[in-house]
């Protein structure tokens, strides 16, 4: 196992190569604490739709498929009402049993916030099922903020955002 990873400097864009292990890695994390995750999804068709939109980013370490996240246009959720005008979406960040614990979703995050401001983004959106107090102080240490909850996709969640000042 590789030293705690403190930069993006592993994280690079996936590719149709890393679809099923992308995929597998979701699966993995099913029944997790907080975790909404089922069979169902998020699925290959997910991973590809990201990886269209070239919104799929995974982490590697020493090789083996430590992480991922997807940052880009918002799906569905961008229709829940948000503070900012043009916001990406963050969504389906996981991290693999044996590299919890390491800093790699901090380095994930701070990647994916890095991604969307670059792009032109002016905040990034997200949800997290409420029962996941792992997940949302990790969101709330990246200065995400809370914005009411919502019942979508047969699943309470909190909405987080996190807005950018304009440059």
């Amino acid at each position: 196992m590789s030293n705690k990873l403190t930069t993006s400097d592993h994280i690079r864009p996936a590719t149709l190569n890393d679809a099923q292990e992308i995929v597998a890695l979701y699966h993995s994390l099913i029944g997790m604490p907080g975790c909404t995750w089922s069979v169902e999804y998020p699925a290959m068709e997910d991973v590809e739709r990201d990886l269209s939109k070239g919104a799929l980013w995974v982490l590697r370490v020493d090789g083996e498929l430590a992480g991922a996240v997807s940052i880009g246009e918002p799906g569905d959720v961008g229709l829940l009402g948000w503070e900012s005008q043009h916001p990406a979406e963050l969504s389906r960040l996981a991290v693999a049993h044996g590299f919890q614990g390491q800093g790699l979703a901090n380095a994930l995050i701070t990647h994916a916030i890095t991604t969307a401001r670059t792009a032109g983004f002016d905040g990034v959106i997200l949800l997290v099922f409420p029962e996941n107090l792992s997940a949302r102080h990790l969101y709330q240490k990246h200065g995400f903020t809370p914005d009411g909850e919502v019942f979508a996709w047969n699943h309470p969640w909190v909405k987080y955002q996190r807005t950018f000042a304009p440059v």
